[in-house]
């Protein structure tokens, strides 16, 4: 039980770091111009390649649209986790993060 106990310790982490970067890297190659929104898979072929900003649509290069893309599903299922593992491990070892990280910083100051 201890070694599920570490790896549902170190998976929030990991997935933080992941959500993070894919954050990121939306908000350094989308800047303001908006998401893939037409609902088709991220890297299907299309005519023109556009991201969307509340309507108004941007036409882009496919490896940026590609990025952004590939970065908020990515994002996007990762703070699915996160939330998930969070509630798993509350639910199995009654903990929340808020009390792993008191219990963590006491550990490491003795």
């Amino acid at each position: 039980m201890r070694n599920l106990q570490a790896a549902f310790a170190f998976v929030p982490k990991v997935v933080k770091l992941a959500a993070g970067i894919s954050i990121l890297t939306i908000l350094l190659s989308a800047r303001l111009d908006g998401l893939a929104s037409d609902g088709s898979p991220v890297f299907a072929a299309r005519e023109k390649y556009e991201l969307e900003n509340h309507g108004k649509k941007t036409e882009v290069s496919k490896l940026r649209y590609w990025t952004i893309g590939a970065s908020f599903a990515l994002g996007w299922h990762s703070v699915a986790l996160f939330f998930s593992v969070s509630a798993m491990r509350g639910f199995v070892f009654g903990e929340r993060l808020s009390e792993t990280k008191v219990t963590d910083d006491k550990a490491g100051n003795s």
